[in-house]
């Protein structure tokens, strides 16, 4: 249930980078995405919203976030990449799962379900992306993964239902079909209504 509210977060994490990355580098941008995820989650923690609350503010993010995203458009060929980008990045992914699982385990289940959706892949995709192509790339595949949360939001949608109805195994068989069916319908979303930049 903290997870889905969580969701909220990732969403301001990603539409403030976008906004920053727009005018400014990405150490900028990063902070001031990590810090609206801060402040996203300690509002969340007071509010403490029930299942139904939490549910409607996760699909509200995949479906209404993404129209406040700034308007551009890549054209460029993507660079080629440095030899020590890959193990930059799965370093920088590894100290950042490391950190957050640290802090969780002492935080508690409310607020360690909210650290769950910390934009850990997302920050090391949207610094390395920003950095190689600009703003013009990391925008669009920001606003691109905010729309795709659906599955993200299903499958815990479905998890917090279905743990204590159906056990462990068949919870999270369940869980993983919803995801999937929620990532086909953010694809069918995507391909429907491509996003005007």
């Amino acid at each position: 249930q903290s997870t889905l509210s969580g969701v909220v977060s990732l969403g301001a994490f990603c539409l403030v980078y976008a906004l920053c990355c727009a005018h400014a580098a990405w150490p900028v941008a990063l902070g001031a995405g990590w810090l609206a995820f801060a402040v996203s989650t300690l509002a969340l923690e007071r509010l403490e919203p029930p299942f139904g609350m939490a549910l409607g503010l996760a699909l509200a993010v995949p479906s209404g976030l993404p129209a406040l995203f700034p308007k551009r458009r890549w054209r460029g060929a993507p660079g080629s990449p440095h030899p020590l980008e890959l193990p930059t990045r799965m370093l920088a992914a590894a100290a950042l799962v490391t950190l957050v699982t640290a802090l969780a385990h002492r935080l508690g289940p409310g607020l360690s379900g909210l650290l769950t959706p910390f934009p850990i892949a997302t920050s090391v995709v949207a610094v390395f992306s920003h950095r190689a192509d600009g703003a013009d790339f990391a925008i669009p595949l920001l606003r691109a993964l905010t729309a795709g949360l659906f599955g993200f939001v299903a499958f815990f949608m479905v998890l917090a239902v279905g743990l204590p109805a159906l056990g462990v195994a068949a919870g999270f068989s369940a869980a993983a079909a919803a995801a999937i069916a929620g990532q086909i319908f953010a694809l069918g979303v995507a391909r429907r209504f491509p996003a005007s930049t």
